[in-house]
């Protein structure tokens, strides 16, 4: 299944990738959706911006739920 972000330019990314971690632990599908990249981006804003990404998702799943009882 694939989903339009509001926040992610228009473009669509495979539900399943978000849970997909790598071999270091980081969270790819986050850290493109939060827009951070290697260079002048902090671990916190890093960190901060998945966090309000990783709310915002489960925020509209449960939304989503709730509609579906």
């Amino acid at each position: 299944m694939l989903r339009r972000y509001p926040d992610g330019d228009g473009w669509l990314l495979p539900m399943a990738a978000c849970a997909a971690s790598a071999t270091d632990g980081r969270l790819p599908a986050f850290t493109v959706l939060c827009g951070a990249s290697d260079a002048g981006v902090s671990s916190d804003a890093t960190s901060d911006g998945a966090w309000r990404m990783f709310e915002h998702i489960a925020r509209l799943l449960i939304g989503l739920g709730l509609r579906q009882s």
